[in-house]
């Protein structure tokens, strides 16, 4: 994302495919066949899309939609992660939680997924 947001990556591809929760199978084994499926047709998109025939490479089955994200659009969140980051960061107190918050979050995760799984 940050290489597309300094210019270094000039587009985006984004396929969004909705599915209704009534074509998702409900018995486990029809529902691993069902999502093997479906990660074989993205296989097949993206062998197409990286395909070296001009015709079909660089696009994505269905109606495109171009979308532009201005510097001004990203502004407004680069100043609210910078009010909230700035203060935490520029005192000892803050850097003390902020390393915390990373270190214990991130262990306390890993132990959540462990557990739960």
């Amino acid at each position: 994302m940050t290489e597309f947001l300094v210019g270094c990556c000039p587009k985006v591809h984004v396929h969004i495919k909705r599915v209704d929760i009534k074509d998702v199978p409900e018995d486990v084994d029809d529902c691993e066949k069902w999502l093997h499926e479906a990660f074989e047709e993205k296989d097949i998109m993206l062998e197409d899309f990286y395909s070296t025939n001009v015709n079909v490479r660089g696009r994505l089955a269905g109606e495109g939609k171009k979308s532009h994200l201005s510097l001004w659009h990203t502004v407004p969140s680069l100043l609210f992660y910078t009010s909230v980051l700035a203060p935490m960061l520029l005192t000892e107190k803050g850097r003390s939680i902020y390393w915390k918050t990373a270190v214990f979050g991130s262990l306390g995760g890993c132990l959540w997924m462990a557990l739960t799984t």
